[in-house]
């Protein structure tokens, strides 16, 4: 399982597209952790399969907003 901090992730995106097979994704960049000098950023796609990815979106703007 890949870890990286929660303040290094950015432009977390929920896609909910059930015609198609992009169905209940998540999209978002993780930027450069100043903390490690071998930290590229990279964009991390998932599919969300036992939940609506929107759950976890939503938990993922409230902890921004904290």
């Amino acid at each position: 399982m890949e870890e990286f901090p929660l303040d290094c992730v950015r432009d977390p995106v929920a896609v909910r597209d059930k015609t198609g097979m992009f169905n209940n994704i998540t999209l978002f960049t993780v930027v450069d952790d100043p903390r490690n000098k071998h930290s590229p950023s990279e964009m991390h796609i998932f599919q969300v399969i036992s939940r609506s990815v929107s759950l976890y979106f939503l938990g993922w703007t409230m902890l921004d907003n904290n």
